[in-house]
């Protein structure tokens, strides 16, 4: 049987008292191997430290993911120092010591995640966040938000809210992963240029412009702005911005009454047989059937 999510009151001991202010929720509690469990959520929330907190601990029963929102401090863990900055993301699990710090003049404020079961630690390294690691994920991420639903869902209580956590969680893995190495300086310049690409084209690629116009009005080659993409977002600029262009597209369709040759013409496209065949190559529907579709006609 699903247990009852616990009140905060009846915060657990390995929960920190150092904090002005928390939100949590609490699961199933028990420490040690779950049989025939393979990803359950055990606690989850977001905690703002004092100027005095400090937590260290050289063991863990669970899997934890803490996400840095604000403010500042020291992580050690894995044998390894990082500065508490808002995008870090850093895991813990069974064996892997860890000290937290708050730096006094700005303290952090972070989200945790803490998980059991037999997929957990597969998935953690599969998504680069093997238990003892940290490192730096982009603002755009929708992690903040499913951290706030994973909190909202584990006040509930029953097997719904159970499968639905697991769920949220195996997302916000995703939403977190492979995160970029926080402490190297050439890793930092390449990622701050792509996010300048990035977001030039979500300003630009609606009205046309692609990964020459973008080079060419950030002051790089086109080949490296191409080497950004791969690296950084796992495709091509082309398609980021065809993406971005036809995500558009669909909108307008669904604003108004505005002719598809209209609406194909302002995404850039040449004549309504290609914007017809790219839009359905992106989103499986023809943009009539979409339009037609979302209205329920």
């Amino acid at each position: 049987m699903p247990r009852a999510p616990v009140e905060a009151a009846a915060a657990p001991p390995f929960v920190s008292r150092q904090v002005s202010s928390a939100r949590r929720c609490y699961r199933d509690l028990r420490q040690g191997p779950r049989v025939g469990v393979a990803l359950a959520v055990v606690s989850a929330g977001y905690e703002q430290c004092r100027p005095d907190y400090l937590m260290r601990r050289r063991d863990f029963p669970w899997y934890g993911i803490e996400l840095i929102s604000a403010g500042g401090g020291t992580l050690d863990v894995g044998g390894a120092q990082h500065d508490l900055v808002p995008g870090l993301v850093f895991t813990y699990g069974p064996g892997i010591a860890h000290a937290i710090a708050a730096a006094p003049t700005q303290p952090p404020g972070k989200w945790y995640l803490d998980l059991a079961g037999s997929d957990v630690e597969p998935l953690l390294r599969s998504t680069g966040l093997a238990p003892g690691t940290a490192g730096l994920i982009a603002e755009q991420t929708p992690a903040r938000a499913l951290f706030e639903l994973l909190v909202e869902t584990g006040r509930r209580s029953g097997p719904e809210a159970d499968d639905l956590l697991a769920a949220l969680a195996r997302a916000l893995l995703q939403a977190v992963a492979h995160p970029r190495p926080s402490a190297v300086p050439d890793e930092t310049v390449a990622r701050a240029s792509y996010e300048r690409c990035a977001a030039w084209l979500e300003r630009h690629a609606a009205h046309g412009a692609g990964v020459q116009e973008a080079a060419v009005a950030l002051e790089l080659s086109a080949a490296h702005v191409s080497r950004l993409f791969q690296r950084f977002a796992r495709t091509s600029p082309g398609a980021y911005a065809r993406r971005i262009r036809l995500q558009r597209a669909a909108d307008r369709l669904l604003a108004g009454a505005e002719r598809v040759h209209v609406i194909a013409e302002a995404a850039g496209y040449a004549d309504q047989f290609h914007f017809s065949r790219a839009f359905t190559r992106e989103f499986g529907v023809p943009p009539r059937d979409f339009r037609t579709g979302s209205r329920g006609s």
